[in-house]
């Protein structure tokens, strides 16, 4: 496994690569031990890649590698181990390892995965919070990206509901992307798993984040698309979950809203129409109300600034200029704050610029 965390951590590589090194190698530990002249035996393989690949022997620290990840509470899972999530294994492309905090999604259990636009609308914003916390109501695991907007809603909704919900990163586990989900980040780790094929310390890259998603598409049964413009990350899902054999549902729209447009080309390509939040449970066959403990008090731990904002709110509506004034933030820092604690519905904004508390830790 340590070769295999050496061999994962090379991110310039691309899954095919990984798996053809293997196989060619016989494994990870073969791989690393090999001479210059093995890759050149190799097709469609430069030698920019055997120089970064030889370069990469040189300075990665096998032992202490390992050792940190560990400290770090980070698990990994390679193909070739049978505990390899079996959803993921069957697409075309699995990813050569897994990282992540938590646990993996329960096989045998219903999974959907909500997607959909970071600068969505208060109305998609509400269906995705809606469909995750249902979800999390019936017992059904809810997967997306963390991303703001529709997926965080989705993440949302199921923790409101104190659900199960996983996060698929274009980056490494250790780094909360975005910063303003960092609530919903610790509370994933702790009610499900923060996953990515990307070894810890892998900056969020854009190139990353189209080939995440055939893993969230992978890990679910049913993909729903909440608001998608006609070219989006969420229609790359839809792609892959196609790909996959997978159902696809969308949330139809205004055909003047670009918003609207992705979903409403899905729905004119066959995608399930979500008509309504219960009739789309009904659909797939799931009885809502079932499967979670209620009167379980499950404690959201708060970042050290996140917790300093959260203690000056109360019910009374405050500003921010107040707000500022109270703790001390630069008006960005603060709006990023106040957005993460809007997410986790811990906090609303009642009118514009004034928020409330709406719960307690």
């Amino acid at each position: 496994m340590k070769y295999a965390y050496w061999l994962a951590a090379n991110c310039y590589l691309d899954p095919v690569k990984m798996h053809q090194l293997v196989q060619m190698a016989g494994s990870a530990r073969a791989l690393y031990d090999m001479p210059k002249s093995f890759y050149d035996q190799i097709p469609n393989w430069s030698p920019q890649d055997t120089g970064a690949l030889l370069e990469s022997r040189k300075t990665w620290d096998l032992e202490g590698k390992w050792e940190k990840l560990h400290q770090c509470g980070i698990h990994m899972i390679t193909i070739d181990q049978k505990s390899y999530p079996k959803k993921l294994r069957e697409i075309a492309v699995p990813p050569y390892a897994l990282f992540y905090y938590g646990m993996l999604p329960e096989e045998n259990r219903l999974t959907i995965a909500v997607v959909g636009a970071r600068k969505c609308s208060e109305y998609g914003r509400r269906v995705a919070m809606e469909l995750g916390g249902a979800a999390a109501r019936a017992g059904v695991q809810v997967i997306s990206g963390m991303a703001l907007g529709i997926d965080g809603a989705a993440h949302s909704g199921a923790m409101a509901e104190q659900g199960i919900t996983y996060g698929v990163l274009g980056c490494g586990v250790d780094i909360c992307y975005p910063r303003q989900n960092y609530t919903m980040y610790e509370y994933m780790k702790q009610n499900g798993g923060i996953l990515s094929e990307y070894a810890p310390g892998t900056s969020p890259l854009p190139l990353f984040f189209p080939r995440r998603n055939r893993i969230i598409s992978a890990l679910c049964d049913v993909v729903v698309v909440v608001e998608a413009r006609e070219k989006s990350g969420s229609l790359i899902t839809a792609d892959f979950a196609l790909e996959q054999g997978k159902d696809i549902y969308a949330l139809p729209g205004r055909i003047t809203d670009p918003l609207n447009v992705g979903c409403n080309r899905l729905i004119a390509q066959g995608a399930g129409i979500i008509c309504s939040v219960g009739d789309f449970f009904r659909e797939i066959g799931v009885h809502q109300g079932m499967g979670v403990k209620k009167g379980v008090s499950v404690k959201v731990p708060l970042e050290k600034d996140a917790a300093r904002v959260y203690s000056v709110l109360d019910l009374q509506p405050r500003n921010i200029e107040y707000l500022i004034e109270k703790t001390g933030f630069e008006v960005d820092r603060l709006c990023d704050i106040l957005i993460g604690l809007e997410n986790v519905s811990m906090i609303k904004e009642v009118f514009k610029n004034h928020y409330i508390k709406l719960s307690d830790l």
